[in-house]
This record gives structure tokens, C-alpha cells and sequence, in this order.
């Protein structure tokens, strides 16, 4: 029986990742990060997962890449030189019957945050993106033997700075604490002007990813 478990790290991404509602199916958010992200994963896969996927948002590190451009990783590294390869059968079904962008996608402990590490990240490693849970995810299926396909909507351009505020609005299970942002904004109202550019650039993700979801999910149980 084949069954496919997703973990993501923010709530948003899990309700979209439940819209195809395939019975085979099964969505964990734990929260950010890749603590919650390894702790969902391998829950996911004592009951039963025979396949992973990180889904979700990301930011570029490649300036080729704009918000709303879906990523289906050929492979996941980590900051320690792992590289964690993913199911190239999974990820030729989503790219048949998607519009996608291949590559490897960074894991990173700790958001990547500002234009200079961005920069640097892209520099070092080569990798077109970059995430805070893939990489948890991706050694949990490589420990258990299960297959693993990585895919991930482009939130924040290589040219664009994350704004504080934001990361400080992230709530620990994955929402967002509009009073944490509030109080960002306040500290920073500077940065008022890039939190509404990012809420637009959030649209285009999630659209994004509703429809390679509703597209893509049910491709990757016809092989």
C-alpha cells in the first residue's frame, strides 16, 4: 500500500496540502523548524508513510527564481555536507504534469534572512532555494528507507530581505501571532512597506501551491 505523508511547517501550508483529500494522504504541521519538522516526519512514518514530502513556502537564493514559482527538489543539502536525494521517480510524475523548477534545495537550521547571506548561501552550496524543514525531513526518510519528493512555492525573491517583523509574528505551532507583528511593526515601521509586499508575494505562494496540490498530489500514486 502506498501512502504519502506531508509535513509541513506552518499552518497555511497544511490546509492546502489537505484540499486534495486523497484517502491516502496524511498531513502533520508541528511547526516550524527542523525539530517539529523531524518529529512529524517520523511520526508520519510509525503510521505508516511509505512516502515523504516537505511542502510549503521558501525563500530563493537563485535570483532567476520570483514569488510564486513552484520548486521540486532533485535533491536536499545540509549545512554539514549531507546531501539527501530525492525520489527521482516521484519527482519526474509531479514535473510531468507540472509547471516546475528543478534543483537542490537548501535545509537550514535557522531562517536565511537577509540578501548577503542569500547571496552567500547560493554562492557556497549552488542550491536554488532555501527552507528551515526539508532537510529534517529528508534524513528521517532517508533513516527510515521511505522515498522522498520535496516541493516548495517561492515566498521571498534572492533580492529581497525578510523583514523581522515577520519572524518575529511566527507563532511556535506554525500561525501567525498578529500581536507579535504588530509589535515588530512598531519597533520597525520601516519595514511596513515590505511586510505588505510579502503578504502579496504570500498570495502568489499559496496559490502557488493550491494548485500544484490539486494537480500534483494524485500524480504521485499512478506509478
Amino acid at each position: 500500500m502506498t501512502k504519502l505523508g506531508i509535513v509541513t511547517g506552518l499552518a497555511f501550508e497544511a490546509k492546502i496540502a489537505r484540499a486534495p483529500r486523497h484517502p491516502d494522504i496524511e498531513v502533520l504541521c508541528l511547526g516550524p523548524g527542523p525539530d517539529n519538522a523531524k518529529a512529524a516526519a517520523e511520526t508520519l512514518v510509525e503510521g505508516g508513510a511509505t512516502m515523504l514530502m516537505s511542502f510549503g513556502v521558501a525563500g530563493a537564493l537563485d535570483p532567476a527564481l520570483k514569488a510564486g514559482d513552484i520548486v521540486v527538489a532533485d535533491c536536499v543539502l545540509a549545512r554539514h555536507g549531507d546531501v539527501f536525494s530525492c525520489d527521482p521517480a516521484l519527482t519526474g510524475q509531479l514535473h510531468e504534469h507540472q509547471t516546475a523548477i528543478a534543483g537542490a534545495l537548501l535545509g537550514a537550521n535557522q531562517a536565511i534572512d537577509t540578501i548577503e547571506k542569500k547571496s552567500a548561501a547560493f554562492a557556497d552550496t549552488g542550491a536554488i532555494a532555501v527552507d528551515m524543514e526539508s532537510h529534517a525531513v529528508a534524513r528521517v526518510a532517508q533513516q527510515a528507507d521511505v522515498r522522498l519528493t520535496v516541493s516548495r512555492a517561492i515566498i521571498d525573491p534572492a533580492h529581497q530581505q525578510l523583514p523581522s517583523a515577520v519572524l518575529a509574528g511566527a507563532k511556535p505551532e506554525g500561525g501567525l501571532n498578529i500581536f507579535g507583528l504588530c509589535v515588530g511593526l512598531l519597533q520597525h515601521p520601516s519595514q511596513i512597506a515590505d511586510v505588505l509586499r510579502l503578504s502579496r508575494q504570500n498570495s502568489a505562494a499559496r496559490k502557488a501551491l493550491r494548485d500544484f496540490a490539486l494537480l500534483g498530489f494524485p500524480q504521485l500514486f499512478l506509478g
